[in-house]
């Protein structure tokens, strides 16, 4: 496509109302370059029942932040193969979470995250993602999950519960999904922890349409994140939106 697009993001966190410490961390990144835009937006939400899951979610955001920070010291957007790009951010993610591995080993901690990573550029979606956070898309009034969660269901006293099998920071193999599509006019993009899509549906995204997102729309973020705490969620709540327009 030859017309470039705009991109207008935002994000918000809370602790919610039951949680002592806010384990989730959010990234919004935007790089403009002439008409062109880049974008990173993610969400890492501690894993309950390890160690100090904040600091593992923080580790990850201040290391992407660094690796955007890198990226446009050099990136050109019209010219730069979004392939290779993508590439490059897999490799990343990796050396991420080899890193942090090395640091839980050091330090004789159990700690790790998850990792829902959304990168916007010219007219392309790209998607890293480990655990059970979540990046959807809303397109023609339709909401689509466009990540698989991390987690598999086990027997435990007589009831059927879902666990957390795959996560940055865990000492065995690591995969992730890596996916690619296309970021059209009119399209919502929404990264979130787990706290904020139990409650989730797709005519709550139309606020990111209006006009009070262009003004601000970290404010509309923290308003959906209001929106689905009143609908009863207790939890850390964590998200990053983004829409897409020519």
């Amino acid at each position: 496509m030859g017309v470039s697009v705009k991109i207008r993001g935002g994000s918000a966190s809370d602790i919610g109302s039951v949680r002592e410490v806010n384990q989730d961390a959010v990234c919004y990144r935007y790089f403009k370059q002439g008409k062109e835009a880049l974008a990173l937006c993610a969400v890492c939400d501690g894993v309950g029942g390890l160690e100090h899951g904040e600091m593992a979610s923080t580790f990850l955001v201040q290391r992407m932040e660094e690796w955007f920070e890198e990226v446009i010291s050099w990136l050109v957007i019209l010219e730069t193969d979004t392939e290779i790009l993508f590439s490059h951010l897999k490799d990343a993610v990796e050396c991420w979470n080899e890193e942090l591995c090395q640091y839980c080993r050091r330090e004789n901690l159990k700690t790790g995250s998850t990792l829902s990573l959304l990168l916007l550029v010219r007219h392309r979606s790209y998607i890293v993602h480990v655990g059970d956070s979540r990046v959807y898309r809303y397109r023609g009034g339709v909401l689509e999950q466009l990540t698989v969660d991390d987690s598999v269901a086990r027997l435990k006293t007589g009831q059927m519960r879902s666990y957390l099998n795959n996560y940055m920071g865990k000492q065995t193999p690591l995969w992730f999904q890596a996916l690619e599509g296309t970021a059209d006019k009119g399209d919502v993009f929404v990264v979130c922890s787990d706290g904020f899509y139990h409650h989730l549906t797709g005519p709550d995204l139309e606020a990111v349409r209006g006009k009070h997102w262009k003004r601000n729309p970290d404010e509309i973020c923290g308003r959906m994140i209001r929106a689905m705490m009143e609908r009863g969620e207790r939890d850390n709540i964590s998200v990053c939106a983004v829409e897409v327009s020519d």
